[in-house]
């Protein structure tokens, strides 16, 4: 599947992308991807589209869950 282009819809209307650390990982375990497909991820980074972590949190615990995670696996794409 070809991610290309998406970014200038996002880009044009001046927004960011919203990547979870929770969802399917915090629910069903480690052998769930964590956040965004990486495929994808690195078409938006490479492109320069504005990424924004967030725990998508239930609960007070989930608050802030693997963001270190997923913002150390954005951070490798830009390499």
């Amino acid at each position: 599947m070809s991610y290309i282009g998406m970014e200038k819809n996002i880009q044009q209307i001046n927004k960011g992308l919203n990547v979870n650390s929770g969802g399917l990982y915090l629910n069903y375990g480690k052998d769930c991807e964590l956040g965004m497909n990486e495929e994808m991820l690195k078409v938006f980074v490479d492109r320069g589209v504005i990424i924004l972590t967030a725990s998508d949190a239930h609960s007070p615990n989930d608050v802030g869950a693997n963001i270190q995670e997923l913002q150390n696996i954005i951070y490798s794409l830009k390499k």
